[in-house]
């Protein structure tokens, strides 16, 4: 039992860090593009209060949330899920 646990809050650590890393690579790519949280908020139609908790880490966006994302900010998806970058991005 004290083994499943500790793979059980490996895990946890693991997803928490993704959320942070997504979270920040959303917050960066927004600013860069000059858009506050409410006008991203609202081309991607989501509400602002969670593209904060997106943009913090706390909320785990669904696949359709991340492609609305993308395509407010004008990126690949590619670009705001991968730290090492984009193969799809534009030059």
């Amino acid at each position: 039992m004290l083994f499943y646990n500790s793979l059980c809050d490996e895990d946890k650590g693991e997803r928490s860090r993704i959320k942070k890393d997504f979270g920040r690579n959303i917050r960066s790519l927004r600013r860069q593009k000059g858009l506050t949280q409410e006008k991203m908020a609202e081309l991607a139609g989501i509400n602002p209060k969670y593209l904060g908790e997106i943009e913090r880490g706390i909320k785990n966006p669904t696949a359709l949330v991340v492609q609305r994302l993308a395509s407010a900010l004008g990126v690949p998806v590619c670009e705001i899920l991968s730290k090492e970058g984009c193969p799809l991005k534009k030059a």
